[in-house]
């Protein structure tokens, strides 16, 4: 959900004497199994407080961001980031084995530098096995850039580049990968 959707349900939340806040999480199947997600939690200071209690329950943080909609609009943020480095990382691993320089070598090389993100080398196996099994899959990764490029028409800014990173996906869906890991984005 975007931050005016959210800000909207938290209006209608309201009328009805009803709590309401917008926690998305950042993780993907394996935390969430283990209990490690992080809650990105937008609403009032009371609602987050008393609901705390439950969403440590599930995970292993709890970021309170600020009012309704802001647990979204952190979620944006955070899968902006995500799914731009993955775009960029399977286009230099393609162009890299389109050089003649194994996906093993590039791991290694990369692994030792600062360019290397912990996210890649968590996909590192999955990478070098060429498992694309689903730990967040790519179309809800197309979802949440959709999302963000209309939140950010509505609030006339627009990060650069996730028009062509979300067209991308896109691609790779057209292309039969929606239920596999975002990462499959790389077989497109």
């Amino acid at each position: 959900m975007n931050p005016s959707f959210s800000q909207l349900m938290a209006g209608e939340a309201a009328e009805r004497k009803v709590r309401f806040l917008d926690a998305p999480v950042g993780g993907s199947k394996g935390p969430a199994e283990q209990g490690q997600l992080l809650f990105f939690v937008g609403g009032e200071k009371k609602d987050v407080d008393a609901a705390r209690p439950l969403l440590d329950c599930m995970g292993k943080a709890v970021f309170p961001i600020g009012g309704h909609g802001m647990g979204s609009a952190m979620k944006m943020v955070n899968n902006i980031i995500l799914g731009q480095a993955m775009v960029a990382f399977s286009e230099a691993l393609a162009f890299g084995e389109s050089l003649g320089i194994t996906k093993q070598t590039m791991f290694d090389t990369l692994a030792a530098s600062p360019v290397m993100a912990p996210l890649l080398n968590i996909k590192r196996q999955k990478f070098e096995k060429g498992d694309f099994s689903a730990e967040f899959p790519l179309q809800w990764m197309h979802k949440d850039l959709h999302l963000a490029m209309e939140t950010a028409f509505e609030t006339r800014r627009r990060p650069s580049g996730d028009e062509r990173v979300k067209e991308l996906y896109a691609l790779a869906m057209r292309e039969g990968l929606a239920e596999q890991d975002f990462m499959a984005v790389y077989q497109s």
